[in-house]
């Protein structure tokens, strides 16, 4: 993705990361996931949230190059 977007910029073009973030149907704790966490106890969403959820759009948001925009698609 690094060298996407560094040759995006250098044709004049954004770049950027679409992230669909509350519907993940396979961690607990986001809509459509298990209502269970690996412990058998009720998942929250916060626990989605800080445990996977922000991580990732870190990770979008450091290791990939220069980028434009994070397109969240989803209320959360």
């Amino acid at each position: 993705m690094k060298e996407l977007s560094a040759a995006c910029h250098e044709l004049g073009l954004s770049f950027g990361f679409y992230y669909s973030h509350n519907q993940d149907w396979t961690t607990p704790g986001a809509t459509g996931g298990p209502e269970l966490d690996e412990d058998g106890k009720k998942a929250k969403f916060k626990d989605y949230f800080y445990n996977k959820c922000k991580p990732q759009v870190k990770e979008i948001c450091t290791n990939y190059g220069a980028i434009d925009f994070v397109w969240f698609d989803t209320p959360g």
